[in-house]
This record gives C-alpha cells, structure tokens and sequence, in this order.
C-alpha cells in the first residue's frame, strides 16, 4: 500500500533548541544566578555542529524568530510547546510561543512548563514522577 500524501495535524516542541545572538540575550540566558546546569556557551556551541555553514546564531535554521526569518505559521493545526522551568533556554520556547500566537497563524497554540527542572529532564531521570506526568 502506498500512501499518497498524509497531512500533520500538530507538533510538539520539547525542549527546543532555538538560538539567537549574543547581543539579544532574553530571560534566563543572561541571569549570572540561574540555576540550570547548561551554560550559553554550551548552547551555542552546539549550532556549528547541528547547522554547518549557517551564519551566525539569528540564521532562521537556529533562531525562527529572527529579524527576516520566514513566517511562523505552520502547515498544522495544533501545536504545543514544552519547556521546563530552569532550563536556560525556556525563555526562547516562550518567545517561540508567543510569536506563533501573533503571527497570524489559525491554529490552536498551548504552553506546558514542568516546574523545577532543567532541560531534557525526561532523558535523564525517565522514571520520575515528573517525567511520567510529562
């Protein structure tokens, strides 16, 4: 059987990785007192090894929400954005949706935030109570 198209009806973003320059640092990216484990260093380290050849941090491959990036509406329906609490980069993944809510898009937007805890929680402590209810 061979499928001739099939359509998406939501997305999920976890733990997103969005980026953005030095010289727009938001929320938690730039509070010497945060408590997440992951550096901005360690954030930005990742992109030339994830997006070779991209320019810089505001590329639209790394950072959608940058000045010349192509619209956020989506081809979906639905879409819910997970961050956790003192992740460093929570405050991209709200930016992300509060940006999908005001481009224009008709879809149906959600926010879920998992208090106490840090990026990718769910891949290091699976079996916690938070990562089962996640």
């Amino acid at each position: 059987m061979v499928m001739e198209s099939a359509e998406i009806s939501g997305r999920v973003v976890v733990a997103e990785e969005f980026g953005g320059a030095e010289l727009e640092r938001i929320g938690a990216e730039g509070d010497e007192n945060r408590r997440s484990k992951r550096t901005v260093k360690d954030a930005d380290g990742l992109w030339p090894v994830l997006c070779p050849g991209r320019a810089d941090l505001d590329d639209p491959w790394i950072n959608p929400m940058a000045d010349g990036a192509p619209s956020l509406t989506l081809g979906c329906r639905r879409v819910l954005v997970c961050v956790a609490e003192i992740d460093l980069l929570r405050d991209r993944g709200r930016l992300y949706y509060d940006k999908l809510k005001q481009s224009g898009w008709d879809g149906e937007a959600e926010f879920m935030e998992t208090e106490g805890e840090d990026h990718v929680f769910f891949l290091f402590k699976p079996h916690s109570s938070k990562a089962e209810e996640f």
